[in-house]
């Protein structure tokens, strides 16, 4: 179990919800409304449509969906129409999401119950790129009731915000 294996003993300092969730062995979902901004400018618009980034709007209907492999994830995340998928896997005590051509390695944290996700580094295509070169992302999660609020940003460097997106989301 992926985020089992990355945390290690911090696991059980995670919310019940969030424990649940990211320790299941079964296929997990949920559901909210979103928040989403692309980064301003053409070319910024062009980098988040060739990455299949969703479109900015608010209150965008979104489904997530985990599909666990042992310590693969499979993560569907559709945005209204839009669909993004990755897969999450462990490697180097880091979580690496592999999105098309690019993999993000973070590091995974927990801190006063909030789980965190901070790029370290950047492969496009397999090929480590530069600091200067490598988008970051950064997201922090805090447990609700019955799912969660999510905040995720995503920078490039040079670019500056490519995409963020946040909301409320309830476990199916």
């Amino acid at each position: 179990m992926l985020y089992q294996r990355l945390l290690g003993q911090r696991f059980k300092l995670l919310p019940e919800v969030l424990q649940h969730f990211h320790g299941s062995r079964t296929t997990r979902s949920a559901e909210g409304l979103f928040r989403v901004r692309q980064g301003k400018g053409l070319f910024r618009a062009f980098l988040a449509f060739v990455l299949g980034f969703p479109r900015s709007g608010d209150e965008i209907p979104v489904r997530l969906d985990v599909h666990g492999f042992g310590e693969r994830e499979d993560w569907t995340r559709r945005f209204g129409d839009q669909t993004l998928k990755s897969v999450q896997t462990f490697k180097n005590e880091l979580l690496c999401e592999r999105v098309g051509a690019f993999e993000i390695l973070q590091r995974v944290e927990v801190e006063k119950g909030l789980l965190r996700h901070i790029s370290v580094s950047a492969r496009f295509c397999g090929i480590r790129l530069p600091d200067l070169l490598a988008p970051r992302v950064q997201s922090e999660v805090e447990a609700g009731h019955n799912g969660w609020f999510v905040h995720v940003a995503i920078d490039a460097p040079i670019l500056g915000r490519i995409l963020e997106y946040s909301g409320n989301v309830k476990v199916l």
